[in-house]
């Protein structure tokens, strides 16, 4: 099976300096101490991982250990300091560091979905509404967002809840 994503050797530092603070990281300093010699704040420190098309993967950790920071990486929302992110969809891939606005509006829109943390679901809507709401801005026609939007739902089971 092929690879979705691709994380090599990943590295996210926040502030105006991330080079500063890599040599620090590589020499097994703690967050603290890096922050405190650099201003520079660890994110994502080496991370290598692969995700198979279609598998289903569960990053877990305590808040703050850097889930959210590696993911938000797929889709060029958090600039690396190193290492390199792939996204492949059939015969074309994109290296997200070097991605071209149009190649991240294409792994944005057609590659990679996301809910945020703090999710805005809108309430005069149903499910099955929201499910579909993306597609409503992406310009896909009613009956195949409807259609795709009850796919998703029975997949994760939540077909019942479709008209709440």
């Amino acid at each position: 099976m092929s690879n979705a994503v691709e994380f090599d050797n990943v590295s996210i530092v926040f502030g105006e300096q991330p080079g500063k603070a890599l040599p620090l990281m590589d020499a097994g300093q703690s967050r603290q101490e890096i922050q405190a010699a650099t201003g520079q704040v660890l994110g994502v420190h080496d991370c290598s991982l692969d995700v198979a098309t279609g598998e289903i993967l569960v990053l877990m950790g305590l808040s703050g250990s850097g889930k959210s920071t590696l993911l938000r990486a797929v889709n060029g929302l958090n600039p690396m300091a190193r290492g390199t992110v792939r996204v492949h969809d059939d015969d074309w891939s994109c290296d997200i560091a070097g991605a071209s606005a149009g190649d991240l509006r294409r792994v944005r829109r057609e590659c990679v979905s996301m809910v945020f943390q703090q999710f805005g679901l809108l309430p005069w809507r149903s499910v099955r509404e929201n499910v579909a709401l993306p597609l409503e801005l992406s310009g896909v026609a009613r009956p195949e967002r409807m259609e795709r939007a009850e796919r998703q739902l029975a997949l994760v089971g939540l077909s019942d809840w479709a008209d709440r």
